[in-house]
């Protein structure tokens, strides 16, 4: 099995009110499915941190 390299992927998304707001990442740039063996991304973990702007010395919520 070939080694793995760990990477982050950063996204930044801006929510006004308290409507639900999503956003696309593309992650084309990360799998190669052009070639005969083709990669394939699998993502081991999911972090995710919350900032209020109203009250930024409360946060970073994780």
């Amino acid at each position: 099995m070939a080694k793995s390299d760990a990477f982050f992927i950063r996204a930044k998304l801006t929510q006004t009110g308290q409507a639900f707001v999503d956003t696309e990442i593309d992650l084309g740039s990360f799998v190669n499915l052009g070639i005969s063996k083709s990669t394939v991304l699998r993502i081991h973990a999911i972090e995710v941190q919350i900032q209020d702007d109203d009250e930024p010395m409360k946060g970073p919520f994780l």
